[in-house]
C-alpha cells in the first residue's frame, strides 16, 4: 500500500484535542479538505490509530501521531494553545510530517509533493466547503459486533456509555451509579453492555463483579467497534460525552443527561435525524430514573 507514481500526499492532522469535537468540528472539516484533493493520497494522524479507520473513511491510511506529548483532552485545543503547548504540538506535527517524508518523500527522480491540514495552517484552505466541513454518516456492521462479542443481533440493546476521565470530573457519573443502573436494567431483562474508558479500574471491576449477567466491553473497543456497535444498538444512554455524539454520528438512537447546553450542542449535531432526548438531569440523576426512561423507549418507542 502507498501512493501511486505521480501522486501527492495530503497529510491532515495530527488531532491531539479532545474526541468529542474531533467528531463535530475536525473530522468534517478534514473530509472537506480530503475531497478538495480527490487525486492525493491521504494519510490522518489522530489518537487511536487503525482503530479509527471508519472515522476517517475518506483517508488512505490512518496513523497514530509520533511522539505524542499525551495531552489531557480539552475542547478545541487547536484554537487555545499556550506557548508550550504550540511549541509541544509543532514537535508532534514535524514528526509525523518527516516520518511521511521518509517513507514517501521521493517519487523515482522528483521530491514528491506533501501538503499538511494540521493546527497552524486551516485558514490556507481558503474554500467554502471547507468552512463548512463535510459531514458524513458513520456506516457500521452490526453482525460483525454481535460476533465478536458474542450479542444475538435479535434482541434489543443497549450501550451504557461510561465516563470516567480526570478532564471535568463533575461530568464522570461514578462506577457505583452505573452498577445500580446495570442492576435495575437486569430486572427489567433489558440486555445491555458498557462502553468507554476507565480510569480507576480497580474500582470499577469491584462492582461489576456483582452483577449477573452483565457485559462489561470498557477499556475493549476501538472507534471503530464502537461504529459497528452502534448501528444495531437500540439505544445508547450516558452523560453528555463524545462516545454519545458517536452514537448521533452513527444514527443511533440516545439517551443523554447534562445541561441546557448539552440540549442546544446534541441537536445542532444531531445531521442525521436519530431520535434522542437530553434530561436536564444536571450529572447526577438517579439510575431507578434513567432505567425507567430506558425502559418506556424499548417499549413506546417514545421518550418520557
Amino acid at each position: 500500500m502507498g501512493p501511486i507514481e505521480g501522486q501527492d500526499i495530503l497529510v491532515l492532522g495530527p488531532y491531539l484535542g479532545e474526541f468529542g469535537w474531533e467528531m463535530f468540528s475536525w473530522q468534517p472539516m478534514m473530509r472537506a479538505v480530503a475531497l478538495l484533493h480527490p487525486d492525493r493520497y491521504v494519510i490522518a494522524f489522530t489518537r487511536g490509530g487503525e482503530g479509527k479507520k471508519k472515522l476517517y473513511s475518506f483517508a488512505d491510511e490512518v496513523r497514530e501521531p509520533i511522539d505524542d506529548p499525551g495531552f489531557p483532552s480539552e475542547c478545541l485545543l487547536w484554537h487555545d494553545f499556550d506557548k508550550a503547548k504550540q511549541e509541544a504540538a509543532n514537535v508532534v506535527i514535524k514528526a509525523c510530517l518527516d516520518s511521511v517524508m521518509q517513507e514517501y518523500g521521493k517519487d523515482g527522480d522528483r521530491d514528491r509533493s506533501i501538503e499538511v491540514a494540521s493546527y497552524g495552517n486551516l485558514k490556507s484552505f481558503n474554500d467554502p466547503a471547507f468552512a463548512r466541513g463535510c459531514p458524513d454518516p458513520l456506516i457500521g456492521d452490526y453482525a460483525l459486533a454481535c460476533d465478536q462479542y458474542d450479542l444475538d443481533p435479535a434482541e434489543k440493546l443497549v450501550a451504557l456509555c461510561v465516563r470516567d476521565r480526570s478532564v471535568s470530573r463533575f461530568r464522570n457519573w461514578g462506577a457505583e451509579n452505573w452498577s445500580t443502573l446495570g442492576g435495575c436494567l437486569q430486572d427489567k431483562g433489558i440486555k445491555h453492555v458498557f462502553v468507554g474508558r476507565i480510569e480507576n479500574r480497580e474500582e470499577w471491576e469491584s462492582l461489576f463483579s456483582v452483577i449477573v449477567g452483565e457485559c462489561d466491553l470498557t477499556d475493549m473497543t476501538s472507534v471503530d467497534d464502537l461504529i459497528n456497535l452502534f448501528a444495531g444498538a437500540a439505544l445508547a444512554v450516558g452523560g453528555s460525552t463524545g462516545t454519545l455524539h458517536l452514537a448521533s454520528r452513527c444514527a443511533c438512537p440516545h439517551l443523554v443527561w447534562g445541561g441546557e447546553k448539552n440540549v442546544m450542542r446534541f441537536a445542532e449535531t444531531n445531521w442525521f435525524g436519530a431520535n434522542h432526548k437530553v434530561y436536564e438531569w444536571g450529572w447526577e440523576p438517579e439510575p431507578v430514573s434513567v432505567a425507567e426512561s430506558i425502559e418506556h423507549y424499548l417499549t413506546e418507542g417514545s421518550f418520557l
